[in-house]
C-alpha cells in the first residue's frame, strides 16, 4: 500500500518531519518533493522528487504522471 504523507504528522527516519505538502488547490510542478510511504516496506518509502518529465519514479511500478495534478488527484491515482 503506498501513502502520500501529509503535514507533519509522520517522521522520516532520523527524526525528521515530512516537507509541508502543497497547498490545497495548487498543483504539483517539476522540482516539488513529495513523502511516500510504501507500509510495510521503509526501505521504499522516502522523498520523491516530480522530475523534469512531470513524473514521480517508483521503483516498483515505474514513472507516475504528477504534474500538473492537485495532491488529492495524485494520491487517489497512486493508490
Amino acid at each position: 500500500m503506498l501513502l502520500v504523507m501529509l503535514g507533519g504528522c509522520s517522521l522520516r527516519p532520523g527524526g525528521e518531519p515530512p516537507p509541508p505538502p502543497p497547498r490545497s488547490g495548487d498543483v504539483l510542478i517539476p522540482g516539488d518533493n513529495l513523502w511516500i510511504a510504501v507500509a510495510g516496506e521503509e526501505s521504499l518509502s522516502g522523498l520523491f522528487p516530480v522530475r523534469s518529465d512531470g513524473r514521480v519514479w517508483l521503483e516498483l511500478i515505474g514513472g507516475i504522471p504528477a504534474a500538473g495534478l492537485a495532491l488529492p488527484v495524485f494520491r487517489e491515482n497512486l493508490r
